[in-house]
């Protein structure tokens, strides 16, 4: 049996496809797709999870897959790729947590905002995704922020519900911003912003964050800081020894 699916819709994301049923077997190709859909009704249905936020969300991709009903979720593959503009976030786990941990740590002068009150206000974010044995890979993550720039890549378990996250933090943007433009500065400073790597690890519901080290941060995520603030950067270890008592 193959069903064509021409017109179907999750969450507001135009889903259409193909699905066949062959000798107790099920096979989907879809390929979704979405333009200016707004971003926190479109997070809630897809995450289930507590996030609060404004901006306009583009989704491409094209998930596949072969298997018994009760295998066909781990047989899935394939990838999603997310652009959101211009917005501010109020809520949300990862952003929560890395920006708590910055602050309490207080590595740099400065606080970042208060999440509910003012929220994190971004120009873009992006992500780029596979999908493979019940595992999103998050490949290349960036959120052009203004109080920060912030890359990440690695790993959501769709089953277990885990978070595996490799997270750069250029923070203070004020400060970075002054580096950029203030000629004495730049050179005092060596034309370098700073920079902070964080690991987020754990339950999606709550996961922990830990300061890493910079040799334990890959070649592709500071590439990948680099293409995003494009100046030198120095990746300062944040010393849980600073965290306040």
């Amino acid at each position: 049996m193959r069903i064509d699916v021409k017109k179907a819709d999750i969450c507001g994301i135009s889903t259409p496809g193909v699905l066949k049923v062959k000798g107790g077997e099920v096979s989907v190709d879809f390929k979704p797709v979405a333009e200016n859909l707004p971003l926190e009704p479109a997070v809630k249905c897809l995450w289930g999870e507590k996030f609060r936020g404004t901006g306009t969300l583009d989704l491409e991709g094209h998930i596949r897959g072969t298997g018994k009903p009760e295998q066909l979720l781990q047989s899935l593959k394939g990838h999603l790729n997310y652009d959101i503009r211009k917005g501010r976030i109020y809520q949300d786990i990862i952003l929560t947590n890395v920006l708590s941990f910055l602050n309490i740590t207080e590595i740099l002068m400065g606080r970042f905002p208060h999440f509910a009150e003012e929220g994190f206000a971004y120009h873009s974010i992006t992500l780029r995704s596979k999908i493979k044995e019940n595992k999103i890979l998050v490949q290349e993550g960036t959120i052009d922020g203004e109080p920060a720039d912030i890359v990440f890549e690695g790993e959501l378990d769709l089953k277990e519900q885990n978070m595996d996250l490799i997270v750069l933090v250029s923070p203070v943007k004020t400060a970075n911003w002054i580096i950029r433009h203030t000629p004495i500065v730049r050179r005092i400073m060596g034309n370098t912003l700073i920079t902070v790597a964080v690991e987020i690890k754990g339950p999606v519901a709550h996961p922990e964050v830990h300061a890493l080290p910079a040799s334990a941060v890959g070649g592709g995520l500071i590439g990948m800081m680099k293409r995003t603030v494009m100046l030198p950067f120095d990746l300062i270890h944040a010393n849980p020894s600073q965290e306040k008592k």
